[in-house]
């Protein structure tokens, strides 16, 4: 290291001995707060996203069963090719 290095470390260790050892409680809230905050907002994304994928799939089957041809026209289709015959 440099001799820049070496006052620099030197000047920065003594900064960090006459500072402060502990924080503020009101910092420990705040972040205490954040945190809840931020894992309700996480919840809340995560759950609308479940929500969103059970419309999917809720929509997607509704349409499946719409579109599929029942049986009662299936019978019909066929009695109508076999009169001819």
């Amino acid at each position: 290291m440099t001799e820049h290095d070496n006052q620099l470390s030197a000047m920065l260790r003594r900064a960090g001995a006459n500072a402060p050892q502990s924080a503020p409680p009101a910092l420990g809230e705040k972040l205490k707060n954040e945190f809840r905050q931020h894992h309700i907002r996480r919840r809340r994304e995560r759950n609308a996203r479940m929500l969103l994928v059970a419309a999917c799939l809720v929509v997607s089957v509704m349409t499946f069963l719409k579109l599929r041809p029942r049986p009662s026209q299936r019978t019909s289709n066929v009695a109508a090719i076999r009169e001819p015959v």
